[in-house]
């Protein structure tokens, strides 16, 4: 099947935009990607030092490759990034031609204007952050393409089989994806059959239905269990990721807001492995579970917070579709039931524990635009109906037995390059967080830094010939990124939880850490907001050497090293 002139025209829109902000921000680089980028290295000189439960696998894998041919890990990074977001926007684009496939001018806005919207959230999230979600995004949509069909028992088996191979490539990208994916696939059997004549359904526990499980099941056993296989032998008991309980623990009553996941004291090579222990639970007693309730409601203000726009017009439009009491399709009432049930059962996952805007945003916005645009197409049929007092052609007719969308017929609201143009601006204007977002990023790139001056500082660390001992730094990221930099993560221990300078030395000396870098203002003052205090005269640590560069400005950098 030919690409469609829409599509082609968003793929080199989006192709401009995120090449452009990529370039601006083509030497930043944040911690996650630290440890994307080591699991792809290790993979490809030790693979069996390569597992990990915390890192989901695909962004790692898909870069080796690229690493392999001698490509740069940041070039590599944001190669993955940028495909991922072209086959998000194929993905969405095939999603919404399932829900609005004809060529009616209705259905023709409803397609441009997803694709606007799909375009932004492409773009954004491609430049954003070195990160799969994006990755796992475009895998879910394409799962949700081939899951939202007519009753499955008539639908062909291999579709059933190749969701489950987008759902275990979902899940390979982001680990999430495997209870939301099995969940989902579960409930939208039920929407489904809820909608399908009795007639002609079998009975829920039938060969048939169960037929249906098996395939989906084993696409998705083909494309993940391999990897649930070795996570499981690992760490001796069936496991699917270690992150979902180390976030849970993060965000425990004790550690809210401390966030000691990413400030784990002195722990070699923590970045390959993170981990916080024990995990709590809400049914330990009544006020862990009353915690975990204020939790869930705090984590649900949030993710409102994160999509004010999309949902007040979501709602708006709800409201007055039912104020004039206008009557949607059976197949606009399936995708309704069936939207609302998958945004809810996605954002619920994640109010129990940590909630970033990527987490959500790239799944949820293209469903309430595409709702939002449906109950707008409505309204404007309607009211074109009305003024022509031709109510009885407001659709046109379709087999009972197929949920896909019933198209209006041609009215001359639907018409002309203005609605195209007025379609888009409501769409960009609804995502404006998202393109202020976008403009950030290539301004001011959030939770990342510049790998150029810690190469600075690798490369005087060499030439003054201090050798690769244990370390540790004043600041947790940035003595990250120059173990990094300078090829040192195995021997990087993080940051001492000490406050003052004897106890930090202690910490330091009874880990046997031979190397101390402190980050601190020129003017003196660290960077950790501490003074800056000489070691006491006669302590085992020497100032061994102040990096000071015009690209680390304000910073210097002390070394300290142990006799």
């Amino acid at each position: 099947m030919m690409p469609r002139p829409l599509f082609l025209k968003s793929l080199t829109i989006y192709a401009v935009i995120s090449s452009f902000v990529s370039i601006c921000q083509a030497d930043y680089i944040g911690a996650d990607f630290v440890a994307y980028v080591t699991v792809a290295r290790r993979a490809i000189s030790q693979p069996m030092q390569a597992i990990t439960g915390y890192w989901s696998p695909l962004f790692s894998w898909l870069m080796i490759p690229l690493l392999s041919c001698g490509i740069d890990d940041l070039i590599a990074g944001r190669l993955v990034l940028l495909t991922s977001g072209a086959i998000y926007l194929w993905a969405v684009d095939r999603f919404t031609r399932l829900i609005c496939p004809g060529n009616s001018p209705g259905d023709r806005l409803i397609q441009i204007g997803m694709m606007a919207c799909s375009v932004i959230q492409a773009s954004i999230w491609a430049t954003y952050l070195l990160d799969p979600d994006l990755l796992a995004n475009a895998a879910i949509y394409l799962y949700f393409g081939l899951i939202f069909q007519s009753e499955a028992e008539s639908s062909p088996p291999r579709r059933i089989f190749i969701a489950g191979l987008f759902a275990g490539i979902a899940y390979l990208a982001k680990a999430y994806m495997l209870p939301f994916c099995l969940l989902h696939f579960l409930l939208t059997r039920l929407v489904l059959r809820s909608v399908t004549p009795r007639t002609s359904r079998p009975p829920i526990l039938s060969l048939a239905s169960l037929r249906i499980v098996c395939l989906f099941g084993m696409g998705f056993g083909l494309m993940a269990g391999s990897w649930l296989f070795c996570l499981s032998a690992k760490y001796g008991h069936p496991t699917f990721s270690t992150a979902g309980a180390a976030n849970h623990a993060n965000v425990s009553r004790e550690n809210f807001s401390k966030d000691p996941l990413w400030n784990p004291g002195l722990t070699p090579d923590f970045i390959f492995e993170p981990h916080l222990a024990p995990d709590w639970s809400p049914f330990q007693d009544p006020a862990s579970f009353l915690y975990q309730i204020q939790l869930i409601l705090h984590n649900t203000g949030n993710c409102v917070g994160l999509i004010p726009l999309w949902i007040a017009v979501f709602f708006v439009s709800l409201w007055v579709i039912r104020s004039r009491r206008i009557e949607l399709s059976s197949g606009e009432k399936t995708y309704f039931v069936w939207s609302t049930m998958t945004v809810f059962v996605y954002c619920a996952g994640y109010t129990a524990v940590n909630l970033e805007a990527r987490y959500i945003v790239p799944t949820v916005v293209p469903m309430l635009c595409l709702s939002s645009l449906i109950m707008g197409r409505a309204f404007l049929v309607v009211g074109a109906a009305r003024v022509d007092n031709s109510p009885s052609q407001l659709c046109s007719t379709a087999d009972p037995g197929d949920i896909a969308i019933i198209r209006p017929t041609q009215t001359s609201f639907l018409t002309g390059a203005w609605a195209a143009t007025a379609v888009v601006l409501l769409v960009s204007l609804t995502s404006g967080i998202d393109i202020h977002g976008l403009i950030r990023n290539a301004t001011a790139h959030p939770q990342s830094i510049k790998m150029k001056k810690f190469r600075i500082i690798a490369e005087q660390l060499a030439a003054s010939k201090i050798p690769d001992l244990a370390s540790a730094a004043n600041n947790w990221h940035l003595g990250l990124y120059i173990a990094y930099a300078a090829n040192r993560l195995p021997n990087y221990w993080g940051t001492p939880l000490a406050q003052t300078e004897q106890q930090i030395f202690q910490d330091l000396d009874s880990k046997d850490v031979k190397i101390y870098f402190r980050f601190f203002i020129d003017a003196g003052e660290f960077a950790s907001g501490q003074p800056e205090i000489p070691p006491e005269e006669g302590h085992l640590w020497t100032r061994l050497l102040t990096i000071r560069h015009p690209e680390l400005s304000p910073w210097a950098v002390q070394v300290d090293i142990r006799h």
